[in-house]
């Protein structure tokens, strides 16, 4: 594993990172929030995102001349603009304890944008031996460049659902680390956000007399079936409850009862979980994938890169579970073949319209049927193609059918997802599908453009689960991908010494 690009987490209890002050941002034209009902209701495919996980990025952008980057009164100015297109991200997120219907009420409370300072150069934080800029590097493994977040059910229905946070290095080089609920918004929403608020900040830096910039394309940010959540008729709600969605199903009325969405969340593994950045260059992955492809006259279909990939770390995380039981002298342990990963239907559903906002998530899995010892033995393809079979198990149709029937039911609470999150269990994300890049470029103060020098998502509390994968794209565009991986230590310590988990060719002997 030694050729492979590798960074670590190193979180650390001081930082130099210090908060100023804290600003509470409303909508620039107060009309915007006029036109939204209060509450603001959320849709069926918000219902379920566990309450407490966030999505967050951080953005870093280096500066390289004596003009100010990113001045705080432009920031702050620009996502007021930003808040007149999102005005329900100046609200608070309510969960009804009786149904656990989610809404934004307290319209107009505001967001807020903390402003640090970091007392060392952006410098100081590259790799020693490469000169890069990883996140794992930064103060407290990048934690500290994002808001503060409350895991608690009554801090997250407390706090603003929309934070972001401006920190400046003692170089002038910026971060912007941005922060939102995932009940609200999947990765797609939260990068068009992002997007839009570099728009704006770009539209006031470059539009003469004070003009108001305005978006390009207004995103779309009521969510699917929303109105479904408080009224059906009772042949909607009779034809709704009708259906069967795969994976989900009604808890018993005497089977104890949680937060929807928390059932699909991993067990804290026995051992500590850290993570890391593994870089996979296009060549690697080219050579991945030919070797996942089926054989001639398997009757199985070609698979895609994301396949591929998700079947060598899925498969080498296994044989790595495997290794240590034996290395440990303890019994074969009951590790579970199950593999779970996100579909977005926003672009797939006639009734999402275009640069969708909320949820459009689908989240299929499956849990092989076969004894552990003879997964490890599976050629590659065999586990592409089950990867490939998860990813299209789903069709549109069914994914509108299985939002009504979440809308339906009665109570929210009682709805269950069998994902079977044990030990061994696999999440993936394909976040390098996103424009993680494109589109965030800001200006400094005397207009010129300056892109990010790295864009990614810290390892925080939440995402260091064992077993749990996010692909993102780099900065370079190249087709290399960069996978943040999390997993308990010894597991790491296994994998540093398998050939097969850095190698992305065919075995010699196959």
């Amino acid at each position: 594993m030694a050729q492979k690009e590798v960074t670590e987490t190193v979180a650390t209890e001081e930082t130099p990172v210090t908060v100023k002050t804290t600003h509470t941002i409303q909508c620039a034209n107060p009309q915007s929030l006029e036109a939204l009902p209060s509450p603001f209701i959320l849709g069926p495919l918000d219902s379920l995102v566990f309450f407490a996980i966030p999505v967050n990025i951080v953005w870093v952008y280096e500066s390289s001349t004596a003009h100010e980057l990113v001045p705080i009164t432009r920031l702050q100015r620009a996502i007021s603009l930003l808040l007149d297109y999102y005005p329900h991200l100046t609200g608070r997120l309510h969960i009804n304890s009786d149904n656990g219907i989610r809404s934004i009420t307290r319209l107009g409370s505001g967001m807020s944008l903390f402003e640090a300072t970091c007392n060392v150069p952006l410098s100081s934080f590259r790799n020693a031996s490469t000169g890069q800029l990883h996140m794992p590097d930064l103060p407290a493994a990048g934690n500290a460049l994002l808001p503060p977040w409350e895991l608690s059910l009554e801090g997250v229905q407390r706090e603003p659902v929309f934070t972001v946070k401006h920190t400046r290095f003692a170089c002038g080089s910026v971060s912007i680390g941005m922060r939102i609920p995932h009940t609200l918004c999947a990765a797609e929403g939260f990068f068009h956000l992002y997007q839009d608020l570099a728009e704006l900040y770009r539209g006031l830096s470059t539009i003469p007399g004070g003009s108001t910039p305005i978006l390009k394309q207004p995103p779309h940010i009521q969510s699917l079936l929303a109105e479904a959540m408080l009224s059906m008729t009772p042949e909607e709600r009779s034809a709704a409850l009708s259906f069967q969605p795969p994976g989900y199903s009604i808890a018993p009325v005497d089977a104890p009862i949680s937060t929807p969405g928390s059932s699909v969340t991993n067990a804290p593994p026995p051992m500590p979980v850290s993570g890391r950045e593994l870089r996979f260059s296009a060549d690697e992955l080219a050579a991945l994938k030919a070797h996942a492809q089926p054989p001639e006259g398997s009757g199985s279909r070609s698979v895609s890169t994301f396949s591929a990939l998700c079947a060598h770390l899925w498969q080498r995380q296994h044989v790595a579970r495997l290794t240590l039981a034996k290395e440990q002298k303890r019994p074969t342990p009951e590790i579970t073949t199950s593999f779970l990963t996100s579909v977005n239907y926003s672009t797939k559903l006639a009734e999402c319209p275009p640069k969708y906002f909320p949820n459009a998530l689908m989240t299929p899995f499956v849990e092989l049927d076969c004894p552990v010892e003879d997964f490890a033995a599976w050629p590659l393809w065999r586990v592409a193609q089950a990867v490939h079979s998860v990813t299209h198990s789903i069709s549109p149709s069914v994914a509108l059918s299985t939002a009504r029937w979440i809308a339906a039911q009665p109570d929210k609470y009682a709805i269950h997802q069998g994902f079977p999150a044990r030990y061994g269990a696999v999440m993936a994300s394909a976040w390098n599908r996103f424009p993680m890049y494109s589109g965030a470029e800001l200006v400094d103060e005397g207009g010129a453009p300056v892109s990010p020098v790295l864009a990614s998502q810290p390892f925080t509390p939440i995402t260091l689960m064992d077993g749990l994968m996010y692909f993102l794209p780099t900065r370079e565009a190249n087709g290399d991908v960069e996978v943040a991986l999390a997993l308990s230590q010894p597991l790491w310590d296994v994998l540093e010494r398998d050939e097969e988990f850095s190698r992305c060719g065919p075995r010699e002997s196959e």
